[in-house]
């Protein structure tokens, strides 16, 4: 049965969540006084049923009779309270032709007072609905009509009841129900029926023509300019409203998950993956569903899944077992047939890949696998879904997952040309010589190429050398001083105090076991020492090296789980020698350590400046680690994509160059107190007065100097830097 709300404390509950909900459309602070008024129904229910003689003329007369008994029922009360403590008896009455008894359970509806939070009345269907103890009823502004705020909407229906200007004034609020604990989600759009709501005036109404109708509609979003035409002293409402709410929940989904799907890399941020995986059980009515999403290329490729970012599957880390030959799966069976495959039962099957086992132990009973495609209809991602109970998925099911297929298809493949980009641009900014400088020359190469892509060229393979002619050359190197010696010294000092150091082990380990191995190693030992003792070259390093780690340690450490007596003096050796490397390595960690700083310094400095010097005039600039920095800048007309090029901006160029020495001599002075081991630094600069023409190099990914006509600059180079 329909109830009146405040003669049933079993209705309260679901008139205060749906209170609570309106709440969110901004209805506190509503500035039009509005009163609840039976009027207007009373009104028409004496006026269409006075001749009728069925039931509808047996209900006529009781209202007739209570009003007549009653007048105040035709009056206006300012809130709920007064009209149902005054009246409930005749209210269900007059509501029943609105409202009939035999549809309340199947009708979700409820009665209003104008621009009330709680409803009056209440069918039985939209109590059921929210009965639940753990039911949360929320207003939603998806989109930008339902921001509208109810200020503005008000002035809407004046517009349409006192003016006579047919707007769409009746706008649908959207409400969302879900259930606490659970992912169950279900929308509900309201419409309202505004029969018997009446807008009453206070004195003159402004008048509206179309120029100030016009300049309000442009300003939906702003109550104030609204409020100054339709003043809360001049209008106000009377009556009540009916709403109807509507289940939509597939629509909204659909739309919900068709705004998420198209946005861009939707599958890439791991909050809207979870969000468009629940909107796709509440789609398919499924909420104990497993959904699961990943990249995929078929045939497959292992790392395709990290190398995309889209990564959620349900068969978590068995995703290289999908496609080996270890016998056919229902994800394999997908992509090879291109369509989506069901197992109703897991448990039920004469055979299970381990894939499917691992999926059982994991509870699941049923499985639904779709493939993915891109715009060529390859094989790109795989969406699975996975049920705990057996047989859920049905054809049906199938057919409905199918239409949606093409919104994750889109999704997944823009997800992973999003990822593919930013791995494109990673590779131009870390990992590639080409300059920002001269990047729109490489730019115009690339639009010429797919120019001739376009046309069908002859030469569509050959793509245009990216050339610059007539550009200066500005090189300048940093070297340490010495850096070979240095790093040798500290070599043979750490291969040295190794090897003594072993001797005294290998000794100790020779008394307890009498092992002919030991006494060979301990030879070998004594004869390194004794070369180092006379000279020293590379080759020495690597020979001792592979005595020390691959000859003596694999020794070591199988005595020592074999004898105990031997445990302590084989752990102490160890402790001293560098854990991943297996030798001593401390004076060539302290060589490494302060060749990199000064490095480090340098190139921090140089970086810095490379900042300030493409202000005085873009040119392309490089530079390259070795004992030292080196580096080559190349400045002219042809670099440049606008703007011109003048002898003065090499000169200045040419200075810095002078500057940057004293600068970081400077810089290394004030770092050599920190270094373990004390370097100093050297300085090249060569000026070669020559323009020269360079040329990028496809196969080495760099520019170097064109023609041998011009080689004599990097003949030259090389010969002052061997001196």
């Amino acid at each position: 049965m329909t109830s009146v709300i405040h003669v049933n404390p079993s209705l309260r509950k679901a008139a205060e969540i749906l209170g609570d909900a309106r709440k969110g459309m901004g209805l506190d602070g509503f500035p039009f006084e509005s009163k609840l008024s039976m009027e207007p129904l009373v009104s028409k229910w004496l006026f269409d049923f006075k001749d009728r003689e069925d039931q509808l003329g047996e209900l006529y007369r009781q209202i007739k009779k209570y009003t007549e008994e009653h007048e105040s029922i035709l009056g206006a009360y300012p809130d709920v309270t007064s009209l149902v403590r005054d009246h409930h008896p005749i209210i269900h009455l007059l509501l029943s032709s609105v409202f009939p008894v035999s549809l309340s359970e199947n009708i979700y509806g409820y009665a209003s007072g104008p621009f009330m939070m709680e409803p009056f009345y209440i069918t039985r269907g939209l109590q059921n609905l929210l009965a639940d103890a753990t039911v949360e009823l929320q207003y939603e502004q998806f989109t930008e009509i339902d921001k509208i705020s109810y200020t503005v909407r008000a002035c809407l229906i004046i517009l349409e009841k006192y003016y006579n200007i047919p707007l769409d004034q009746v706008l649908p609020i959207l409400f969302s129900l879900r259930y606490e604990g659970t992912s169950m989600e279900r929308y509900y759009k309201t419409t309202s029926m505004l029969d018997f709501l009446e807008v009453k005036t206070r004195g003159p109404a402004p008048v509206i023509d179309y120029k100030k109708l016009d300049y309000l509609l442009r300003h939906l979003n702003q109550s104030e300019v609204w409020l100054e035409t339709f003043s809360p002293d001049v209008f106000y409402f009377e009556g009540f409203y009916l709403a109807f709410m509507n289940d939509v929940t597939e629509v909204e989904t659909l739309s919900r998950l068709r705004k998420l799907l198209l946005s861009s890399d939707s599958f890439l941020d791991f909050n809207t993956a979870k969000i468009v995986a629940n909107l796709t059980r509440v789609y398919l009515s499924m909420l104990d569903v497993e959904v699961g999403i990943f990249a995929v290329d078929y045939p497959f490729e292992k790392s395709l899944e990290h190398r995309y970012n889209l990564h959620y599957p349900i068969v978590d880390n068995h995703l290289e077992y999908l496609f080996t030959d270890t016998g056919e799966n229902i994800y394999a069976r997908a992509c090879r047939e291109n369509r989506i495959q069901l197992i109703a039962n897991l448990e039920h099957e004469d055979y299970l890949h381990p894939v499917e086992l691992h999926l059982l132990r994991k509870g699941f009973k049923s499985l639904m696998v779709a493939p993915l495609h891109d715009h060529e209809k390859k094989v790109v991602g795989i969406m699975e879904l996975a049920a705990p109970e057996p047989y859920v998925f049905t054809h049906v099911k199938r057919l409905k997952l199918n239409e949606i297929l093409p919104l994750y298809d889109v999704s997944v493949e823009d997800s992973r040309n999003a990822v593919d980009n930013r791995i494109q641009n990673i590779i131009q900014e870390q990992f590639t010589n080409i300059h920002p400088s001269v990047l729109w020359r490489f730019s115009e190469v690339a639009f010429n190429y797919l120019n001739r892509q376009g046309n069908n060229s002859d030469d569509v393979r050959l793509i245009e050398p990216v050339q610059f002619r007539n550009v200066y050359p500005i090189y300048g190197q940093i070297d340490i001083n010495s850096s070979t010696s240095i790093r040798n010294n500290a070599v043979k000092q750490d291969l040295v105090k190794n090897l003594y150091l072993i001797s005294e082990v290998l000794e100790k380990v020779y008394a307890v076991t009498g092992f002919h191995l030991i006494k060979k190693l301990s030879f070998e030992v004594t004869n390194a020492i004794n070369s180092l003792r006379v000279d020293f070259d590379i080759n020495q390093e690597t020979s001792v090296n592979n005595l020390l780690v691959q000859e003596i340690n694999p020794v070591l450490k199988d005595l020592r789980n074999n004898y105990p007596k031997l445990i302590e003096t084989i752990n102490n050796y160890f402790l001293e020698v560098d854990s991943e490397m297996g030798i001593i390595y401390e004076a060539r960690k302290d060589y490494e350590c302060s060749l990199n700083k000064i490095n480090n310094t340098i190139s921090h400095y140089l970086e810095i400046e490379e900042v300030k010097n493409q202000k005085i005039i873009p040119h392309y600039f490089e530079k390259h680690k070795t004992d030292g920095i080196e580096y080559t800048m190349y400045v002219g007309q042809s670099i440049l994509q606008k703007d011109s090029f003048n002898m003065h901006q090499l000169y200045n160029l040419r200075i810095w160059q002078l500057y940057s020495m004293v600068e970081i001599n400077r810089q290394i002075a004030k770092i050599r107190i920190e270094l373990p081991i004390d370097m100093t630094v050297s300085f090249l600069i060569l000026v070669f007065n020559d323009p020269l023409d360079i040329s990028f190099r496809m196969e080495e990914k760099r520019f170097d100097v064109d023609t041998s006509y011009f080689a004599r600059y990097e003949i030259l180079k090389k010969r002052i830097d061997k001196a």
